[in-house]
């Protein structure tokens, strides 16, 4: 019997396997019985030496020995079956096994998927505020602003507002260099000049291309040349001096010089104002002076 419980533990959710191995049972008890009868009459037989069975015993015995038989049969179709269900069942496990790390690789390559995407979209935006970068540096047009709401849409549109902001420094700055009556300039470490005002032709008669990447102790009178040399060493900060400048048509002209370091540049801002005037009429006063 608790055999038989074990057996029918298994099969608690198939109710006709349960059935026939219980109906089983009961058939091998009841043929125990029968046998464990049989066997104390053919003891007690074979003791007296005499062994005479009925009709009626025969047919019993044959009866019991069938139903024996069926009970055997019944006891290997129900382990079949129990061999069955279980073999169901390691391959059902195995099958959830494959499907779980299936699962897990296809969520595994989906992450990567999205992570590999992400990193190529925000290389892109990247790469696009780069584009920008080089674009304001070589004074082209910008890009239009990133879409979105992210950090690198919002360094953008900062970005953007900064260059929008210096374009409109640099065109008020041309503006007053090409307004101003004085010759304004730039002059590098070595003292040639970087860039020119417009007024340069109308004070020593040379366009600005022309005085670009010249040297400016060429338009120097040769007796003030050292004095702009040690002005211009002596730029430090803001100084100013006096020099003669030779106009192209070989006239002179009487110069007051400005100049001040441009850290960002690494250059000489000069702006060079015509005092011709000026000194002229400071001979004029030393003259009547001296006749007086």
């Amino acid at each position: 019997l608790e055999k038989r419980e074990k057996i029918l533990q298994p099969l608690t959710d198939d109710g006709v396997e349960k059935q026939t191995v219980r109906e089983a049972g009961e058939a091998l008890s009841n043929a125990i019985q029968i046998a464990t009868a049989l066997r104390e009459r053919l003891t007690n037989s074979l003791a007296s030496a005499e062994l005479d069975w009925s009709k009626g015993e025969r047919s019993q015995f044959r009866k019991q020995l069938s139903r024996i038989r069926q009970v055997s049969t019944l006891g290997r179709e129900a382990k079949e079956k129990m061999n069955l269900k279980f073999e169901r069942q390691k391959q059902l496990r195995a099958q959830s096994k494959t499907l779980l790390t299936v699962s897990l690789l296809l969520v595994a390559f989906s992450t990567l998927l999205a992570a590999r995407y992400l990193l190529a979209r925000i290389n892109q935006r990247i790469n696009y505020i780069r584009d920008n970068i080089h674009k304001l540096a070589a004074g082209i047009p910008l890009n239009p602003l990133l879409g979105g709401a992210d950090e690198l849409a919002v360094l953008d549109a900062n970005f953007q507002a900064m260059s929008q902001q210096l374009r409109e420094a640099q065109r008020k700055e041309h503006a007053l260099l090409n307004k101003s009556a004085s010759l304004m300039c730039s002059l590098d470490t070595t003292g040639r000049f970087a860039s020119v005002n417009p007024a340069s032709l109308s004070i020593i008669g040379y366009e600005p291309d022309d005085l670009v990447g010249s040297h400016c102790a060429n338009i120097v009178a040769k007796g003030d040349v050292e004095i702009v040399h040690q002005g211009l060493q002596n730029a430090a900060s803001s100084t100013a001096f006096e020099a003669t400048i030779i106009r192209k048509d070989e006239s002179s002209v009487d110069t007051l010089w400005s100049v001040r370091p441009d850290q960002a540049s690494n250059s000489v801002l000069c702006v060079i104002h015509d005092v011709t005037e000026r000194k002229q009429s400071e001979r004029i006063r030393k003259d009547l002076i001296a006749l007086v």
